[in-house]
């Protein structure tokens, strides 16, 4: 990540977080941990990105991989303001997923 901070001219992050997950040491996670899911089984996660970002571009989109490697990554035409310029696309891949990670729970 620092790379990525560096490389858009932006000071380091601080380092508060540990890695008790096996990742470099002194390296934050990007991803907190959740009370209740366990490191070794995140939730399905959807990261739909705007990779034209000049403050968090591609790279810190494929950061978010390293903490959750099986997350669906989609880097859309837009930038940082991706929802207001891109609504319809993103709404179609959130749908999209929750219709494939969704488990209907049997009615009482």
């Amino acid at each position: 990540m620092e790379a990525v901070l560096a490389a858009a001219g932006l000071p380091a992050a601080p380092r508060h977080h540990g890695r008790a997950d096996g990742g470099p040491a002194g390296e934050p996670r990007l991803v907190p941990e959740v009370p209740g899911v366990s490191a070794g089984a995140p939730p399905p996660t959807l990261i739909a990105w705007g990779p034209q970002d000049g403050y968090m571009p591609e790279g810190a989109a494929r950061a978010y991989l390293r903490d959750l490697p099986d997350a669906e990554l989609h880097l859309l035409d837009g930038g940082h303001w991706l929802l207001e310029t891109h609504l319809e696309e993103v709404v179609a891949l959130v749908r999209d997923f929750l219709d494939r990670v969704h488990v209907q729970q049997p009615a009482p």
